[in-house]
């Protein structure tokens, strides 16, 4: 059996190659290369007749011709004859799909580089996902979710832009409640993946519907089913460089499934100047996704005080947030620290961002100058411990 699957293997890496000459059926079988050519050629002419029968005649017989026939059925989808061009793009995909289905199959079973090599996107997928078994599943998954979308993913540019606004639209049609029971996993990994291509420009509502649906329920299953699944490190590189779809919403997605790619949106967000709900949305990211490294990526903020909220407090002196409590607050939870020693209140929890939204803040500006001169002493006396030190010094320094 692995004998007959090598063998076969070569016929789909032939398949493949637009130049080759390709298996052919037994009435061709006898046939030189020239006359195999020359035989789908006056068949590709004969779609074009006046009379259906002799078109129809043509479209059977090329079918039975095969790989055979694609070189030439290839060259008349761009055919000036209306006619002859839409029947020979009909009978190459047909052909192409059949063929790619079987090759598809093996692939996943085999692994073999030379096969993926010519599998239309593998060699951009692996790059981007990885190449063992949990890659190669999810990969053959979107050739049979989308296979008009994933055929293209070798050409790019405006023809896989037009497909897959054609095939995300009918998912924006839709009413919103009902898509989670439309669009698979693998579905959603077809965009994503599209969306990665930086010569395919997508629409602003495919961009969005495509961050819309990551939150429903069958999407959550499959990224939460496994820590290290090919659909995650996929996510993940979304998350990071599909700089066309919102920071916001790839943040959101990060805090939502923890992935630590979410930081780079986020300080993205921050390093241009974004404000409100946004901005502190994008520190608390940084605090539960990051780590110590990015203390200095939050320090500028401690001099921002633009209110975020303010929450009047019968007796009580009124407690605003600013943006510069938000970032004291994460970097206190970055370094380890307790904020209630920095004069914060006790800070809710919440399941999806660091801290409760609206809840970092002070009552007074005397006890937020106090807390963050407090910090930048701590940080003075960090430095000044991390310093080189002789062998004669004194063990247990914290650095």
């Amino acid at each position: 059996m692995r004998r007959e699957l090598k063998l076969c293997g070569g016929l789909w890496i032939a398949l493949f190659a637009p130049c080759s000459l390709q298996h052919v059926s037994p009435a061709e079988d006898l046939l030189l290369p020239d006359e195999v050519s020359l035989r789908a050629e006056q068949l590709i002419d004969q779609l074009g007749a006046s009379s259906y029968r002799l078109r129809e005649e043509a479209v059977f017989q090329l079918k039975e011709m095969g790989p055979a026939a694609l070189p030439s059925l290839r060259d008349a989808s761009r055919h000036g004859d209306l006619e002859i061009r839409y029947r020979a793009r009909k009978l190459r995909d047909a052909i192409e799909q059949i063929a790619q289905n079987r090759a598809l199959t093996e692939f996943l079973a085999t692994g073999d580089p030379a096969l993926g090599n010519v599998i239309p996107g593998w060699r951009r997928f692996s790059d981007i996902v990885g190449n063992d078994l949990s890659a190669r599943k999810l990969f053959v998954e979107m050739h049979e979710a989308e296979p008009a979308v994933m055929r293209l993913t070798e050409r790019s540019g405006v023809e896989l832009q037009a497909v897959t606004e054609q095939s995300n639209s009918r998912f924006r049609r839709g009413n919103r409640r009902n898509v989670a029971s439309r669009m698979s996993p693998a579905t959603l990994a077809v965009f994503m993946f599209v969306m990665l291509d930086p010569t395919c420009d997508l629409s602003i509502g495919t961009r969005s519907m495509t961050a819309a649906v990551i939150g429903q329920t069958q999407i959550a299953a499959a990224v939460s089913q496994s820590h290290d699944s090919a659909i995650r490190r996929l996510m993940s590189t979304w998350i990071a460089q599909a700089d066309d779809v919102s920071p916001t919403q790839r943040i959101s997605v990060a805090m939502r499934y923890s992935f630590d790619s979410g930081v780079e949106p986020a300080l993205q967000l921050i390093q241009t100047g974004a404000r409100g709900s946004h901005l502190q949305n994008a520190i608390q990211a940084v605090g539960k996704l990051g780590g110590p490294e990015h203390l200095d990526d939050l320090s500028a903020l401690l001099g921002d005080a633009t209110e975020i909220s303010t929450n009047p407090r019968k007796g009580r002196a009124t407690f605003t947030s600013q943006v510069r409590d938000v970032a004291l607050a994460v970097m206190l939870h970055l370094s380890g620290q307790d904020p209630t020693d920095y004069g914060f209140a006790a800070l809710p929890y919440h399941n999806k961002y660091l801290f409760q939204p609206n809840t970092v803040g002070f009552e007074s500006d005397e006890v937020r100058e106090q807390a963050i001169a407090q910090w930048r002493l701590w940080i003075r006396v960090q430095r000044a411990q991390s310093l080189d030190v002789d062998a004669t010094a004194v063990e247990g320094v914290l650095l």
